[in-house]
């Protein structure tokens, strides 16, 4: 669907200090936005927030908007972020002449994008009950579809190499991602200045509860079994491991454990830091505050078992047509 944006008017190198509300028969407005050139642009209908699961919450909280307590003195915090974390192997292929992976002079002559999905999948039942009983955070409810909790993708190349480790980018390696869908850790965001230029600190929690762990250990060993595999054989030699850290299809929890902790990073799929529930509501309107919502992934109340690229196009044209309906 084309948008007509003739009427857009985007500003450059400018940043928002807060949005600025004003008292009218006992409620609070949002009336504008204050920029860090000290301009003021006022709205005629609606303040739209759309900065993402980490500069949103902080616009917010900079505008006076939350718990009194915690905005009365700077080291507010906001919580509920939650995140995709990931643990991706390397594998060292037999033939890297072939050009099957970055690096290569010959990959950019093959018709394939640098990564492809290999499947989702679910950790078996019996796994989440014995780790439950030291969680206090309940895992997701899964009906009878059973919802995908992890995913495996095959990289075309060593992606996401942690700062602890080295991997040569010369054609010879090639990696695979293993995802934690749902996760049940959560993380936050603080506040550490009145200065929107000063980015939030920002404590993403991952990992803290026995759930997530199961969840990536599953995973590597998924990835593990297909990449063991006859057909997966005939092109990969061995995985590429950082020294004492080896690990493979017959790992214990505590090996792999040792594994993923230096070794994970996210996904890059933040959200939850203005929920719908607690910071807005089934229309993005943020409560307590008239005639201002937020629209970005700021507003899922808990993670997806998917990439968010889709999901938060959805939510976009959801509330674009909830915005027109309010004004027309």
């Amino acid at each position: 669907m084309a948008y007509d944006i003739s009427k857009v008017h985007i500003i450059n190198n400018t940043l928002v200090n807060k949005v600025v509300l004003e008292e009218r028969d006992g409620k609070s407005v949002a009336v504008g936005i204050n920029t860090s050139d000290d301009k003021e642009f006022r709205a005629r209908k609606e303040i739209i927030v759309s900065c993402g699961a980490f500069k949103t919450p902080q616009i917010l909280m900079l505008s006076g908007i939350g718990d009194s307590e915690q905005l009365s003195s700077i080291g507010i915090e906001k919580l509920n972020l939650h995140d995709h974390p990931s643990t991706i192997l390397y594998w060292k292929l037999k033939h890297p002449e072939n050009g099957l992976a970055i690096g290569s002079p010959h990959f950019p002559k093959r018709k394939v994008g640098p990564a492809e999905w290999v499947f989702t999948g679910s950790v078996p039942e019996e796994e989440l009950a014995a780790v439950r009983q030291n969680d206090n955070t309940a895992t997701e409810p899964r009906d009878a579809t059973r919802r995908a909790n992890y995913e495996i993708t095959i990289g075309y190349g060593p992606f996401g190499v942690p700062p602890n480790m080295k991997v040569p980018i010369d054609g010879s390696i090639i990696s695979t991602g293993t995802v934690c869908f749902l996760p049940t850790s959560r993380g936050s965001i603080k506040v550490t200045s009145t200065n929107p230029a000063d980015d939030p600190a920002i404590d993403p929690n991952y990992l803290s509860t026995e759930h997530d762990w199961a969840v990536l250990r599953c995973a590597l060993r998924q990835a593990m079994k297909v990449m063991n595999t006859s057909t997966a054989k005939e092109q990969v030699e061995c995985q590429f491991q950082p020294e004492g850290f080896d690990i493979g299809l017959d790992s214990i929890d505590e090996e792999l454990n040792a594994r993923i902790k230096p070794y994970s990073s996210t996904w890059y799929h933040p959200g939850g830091t203005a929920a719908i529930g607690t910071v807005v509501d089934s229309e993005c309107r943020v409560r307590g505050v008239q005639c201002l919502r937020v629209v970005d992934a700021s507003i899922l109340p808990k993670p997806l078992g998917a990439h968010y690229q889709a999901p938060i196009y959805a939510i976009a044209e959801q509330a674009s047509d909830m915005i027109a309906a309010a004004h027309s």
